[in-house]
């Protein structure tokens, strides 16, 4: 018998994943963009959110503001990095082990860091306000981050042209058809 807590821990993972496929997938067909730059969009997030709690929290936590700014800034060059190589091992029809790696490390702490971030949920029972913001903005930020480990652990997909590109050159393409030889000329307006 499956232990339940592992069976309804896959249950929720396999949502969020299916969840952060869909996200991947609608950012790419509209922006033409890659899953690192929406993962790192959300690091921006974690980089914004979690050094505004620090700050929220008072001059004995702005010490944090750096450790944000930091994991932000090391997150993204690792996420360009798997990107890179992904884009690699797609053009030749391979995995490469690395990302692979890569996957199953975010697979193991992305969750922790939802749970770090509910955790920093709790002062926010206090009569603080100040630590309730506080609280709230940094568990924003986890949330971020975790967000941006499900994002990492999609399948890639590479860059297009955005959507208002693609509909420019339909258009483009449209007109011209148009104006063969044996049809109607274009209206005037």
């Amino acid at each position: 018998m499956k232990n339940p807590m592992k069976k309804a821990y896959e249950g929720v993972d396999s949502t969020l994943m299916y969840g952060a496929n869909k996200a991947v997938q609608a950012w790419n067909w509209t922006t033409g963009r890659t899953k690192s730059d929406l993962a790192n969009l959300l690091m921006d997030g974690f980089a914004i959110t979690g050094s505004a709690g620090q700050i929220v929290l008072g001059p004995q936590a702005v010490v944090g503001v750096p450790v944000f700014l930091g994991i932000a800034h090391i997150s993204q060059k690792e996420n360009i990095k798997i990107d890179k190589l992904e884009q690699e091992s797609a053009e030749e029809g391979m995995r490469h082990l690395k990302v692979e790696r890569s996957k199953e490390l975010h697979k193991e702490v992305g969750p922790l860091k939802g749970i770090m971030g509910i955790a920093l949920l709790f002062p926010i029972q206090s009569y603080n306000i100040k630590i309730k913001g506080g609280s709230a903005l940094c568990a924003s930020a986890f949330a971020f981050w975790g967000a941006s480990d499900y994002i990492m652990r999609t399948d890639y997909l590479p860059p297009r042209k955005n959507v208002l590109r693609r509909a420019k050159d339909k258009l483009k393409e449209m007109v011209e058809a148009y104006q063969q030889p044996g049809l109607l000329p274009m209206p005037a307006c």
